[in-house]
């Protein structure tokens, strides 16, 4: 479909440069909030992307900078007894971003020149809540 981008051979960096800002455990309340950052992160690799008329297809250059990272999350206890993750809030902000695509149809064009309003409208949502809810001790990979 038209939202949907394909994205293989991937080379990644800047991810080295992750930093744990803040960790702060409430054992009052059992909640915990993580704070992160990275200074950049690059993807580098090809790219396609369906559109209603044409597809677009080529190199892709994504760079984001100035990334903070915001993790919250209460503890509880599962059906079994296990410590659960519950509540989980990811919250992600960044100074840049940078979006190079090759071969762009009109349409996407048009797209990558409103990336910030659909990163942070459409990507950023998606990629996130895809990983918010509740997760147990076998679904997180730490």
């Amino acid at each position: 479909t038209a939202s949907q981008i394909t994205l293989w051979d991937l080379k990644i960096s800047g991810h080295s440069g992750l930093r744990l800002e803040y960790v702060n455990v409430n054992l009052t309340t059992f909640s915990g909030t993580v704070r992160l950052s990275l200074p950049v992160f690059n993807v580098q690799g090809e790219y396609s992307w369906p559109g209603w008329f044409s597809t677009s297809e080529g190199g892709a250059n994504i760079t984001m900078d100035g990334i903070e990272i915001l993790i919250e999350m209460n503890l509880g206890v599962d059906d079994n007894g296990i410590i659960a993750v519950e509540n989980l809030k990811i919250t992600m902000h960044y100074d840049n971003l940078v979006l190079g695509f090759e071969n762009l149809s009109t349409q996407h064009s048009i797209l990558v020149g409103t990336a910030d309003v659909f990163f942070g409208t459409i990507i950023q949502p998606l990629i996130i809540g895809n990983v918010s809810g509740n997760y147990d001790r076998s679904h997180l990979v730490v």
